[in-house]
């Protein structure tokens, strides 16, 4: 692969051969809009083998390299049972949460006993909860981004799945706009089980050899969802300096190659926070609050996935010929239909429960009323206003655009209002890694959960930004 890193100020820094630009926080989660995530791995005693639970160990801290205080996550290990869960509900993920559950993974027993997908998927009782009983307990607290949802599993082994398990799996993927991510590692490994889980469920299955870089593999997901999902507004990310180490606060925005219908991403460009004026500065001014409640509102808005099974099948293939869930006789196509570029959202829109039109990415519009008690006139508006993310826009077959519309043409997220003051219906923290709120009085900062110990640790203060840094990565390969 040929890419390039661009980097202001020039530094010297020799980066080890593990480095990757794309798979930084600063990079993989400007790249998307906000997701929640469960990485589900192979645990039993077959994983001891060819190095596998080191590489699945590290391949579950790379995938959460690539989220952000935006996104919410957890991890299962499993066995013939689920042997541990990080937390039964999932957790957003700031820069302390994010050490908290590295901290977890490296304190974790990765290959021990047998194997039991079921349970892996569907286990709820007090022994430990499954990847869909945490995804439901979660939507239903409210400890989502109330975005797309991705399960990631990895196993090396066999194990029984009838026929009753796939619908299940559907149908729990269908109700909470689930896509399922598989990778079979080793000779061993069940592939027709992981391949059925992924096609069912608008997933792309990873046959995997041992010894293979499996951290670059698995953490290579957010590309799906970079695919389908065109970021024409800035996200704010906090992360730590790979050469310094410090806290620091970029505006990151993906940049596309639109010389076809649906943009083709090839990089992230970026720009500190603290090389227009320091942070301290910022912070003593009386609209930081008001500018860190935009930069959230920004950043946690959640993006319509622009992808049919045309588009899956396509990106099936880059991952493998094997990959590909239709059977040989059906060629992949190399043309796809293609939305209509005029079919937006009103993003000032509220609708009668207070929701903002991008939360209703993934639920069904048209059931607004039986399902979540809207009046018939509250479900019209949200079909009305709320097209594009209840996925309603018309998609041209044959695609009549030689290109992709310009971000000059849509309607912008970024509103002179915060969220926070207008509803009650927010969710997660801000990029402090504080609960949303209008005023500043009213904010509270959650602690980091360690599940290790199953205790609370205080994330004492607020990052310090030091460094003044432009950055830009142009991922030129495919």
């Amino acid at each position: 692969e040929t890419a390039g890193y661009v980097q202001w100020p020039n530094t010297a820094w020799c980066p080890s051969d593990s480095y990757d630009p794309r798979f930084r926080p600063w990079y993989a989660a400007p790249s998307t809009g906000p997701k929640d995530v469960v990485v589900v791995v192979d645990t039993s005693g077959s994983m001891g083998n060819s190095g596998r639970a080191e590489l699945a160990r590290e391949a579950t801290k790379a995938i959460l390299d690539t989220l952000s205080w935006k996104d919410f996550a957890s991890i299962v290990l499993f066995g013939e049972k689920v042997k541990a869960t990080f937390s039964n509900k999932l957790v957003y993920v700031t820069e302390d949460q994010r050490r908290a559950m590295k901290a977890w993974i490296d304190q974790q027993e990765w290959a021990d006993g047998g194997t039991d997908f079921r349970n892996a998927l569907f286990q709820s009782d007090e022994d430990g909860h499954g990847a869909f009983k945490i995804i439901a307990d979660s939507v239903a607290a409210g400890s989502t981004s109330m975005c797309q949802k991705a399960i990631i599993f990895l196993t090396d082994g066999e194990a029984d799945f009838s026929d009753g398990d796939y619908i299940r799996a559907q149908e729990e993927a269908s109700r909470y706009d689930t896509f399922i991510f598989t990778y079979a590692i080793g000779a061993g490994a069940e592939v027709a089980f992981c391949k059925n889980l992924a096609c069912q469920n608008r997933g792309i299955f990873y046959p995997v050899r041992d010894g293979s870089n499996l951290a670059h593999i698995m953490a290579s997901y957010y590309r799906y969802f970079a695919s389908g999902q065109e970021m024409c507004d800035p996200t704010f990310v906090e992360y730590s300096d790979a050469i310094t180490g410090e806290q620091l606060y970029a505006g990151c925005l993906p940049m596309y190659d639109r010389k076809q219908p649906l943009p083709k991403h090839v990089g992230v460009s970026c720009l500190d926070l603290n090389l227009l004026e320091t942070i301290d500065n910022m912070k003593n001014n009386s609209g930081w609050h008001d500018l860190v409640c935009k930069m959230s509102d920004v950043s946690k808005t959640c993006r319509p996935l622009d992808l049919q099974d045309c588009h899956i099948e396509q990106l099936r293939k880059e991952a493998a010929e094997v990959s590909v869930c239709h059977s040989s006789a059906w060629e992949v196509k190399t043309s796809c239909p293609c939305i209509d570029q005029m079919c937006q959202d009103d993003p000032t829109y509220t609708d009668e429960l207070g929701y903002y039109c991008d939360t209703w990415i993934g639920d069904d519009c048209y059931g607004a009323k039986t399902n979540w008690g809207y009046s018939e006139a509250g479900q019209a508006d949200v079909l009305k206003y709320c097209k594009r993310s209840c996925n309603i826009c018309e998609w041209k077959d044959p695609c009549p655009y030689s290109g992709a519309s310009t971000c000059a043409s849509k309607p912008s997220s970024v509103q002179p209002f915060c969220r926070a003051c207008e509803t009650d219906k927010v969710s997660g923290v801000d990029i402090e890694g504080c609960y949303m709120s209008c005023t500043d009085e009213k904010r509270t900062c959650p602690s980091v959960v360690n599940a290790a110990s199953h205790t609370i640790s205080w994330s004492g203060g607020l990052p310090r930004l030091l460094s003044l840094l432009v950055v830009a990565v142009f991922g030129l390969a495919s």
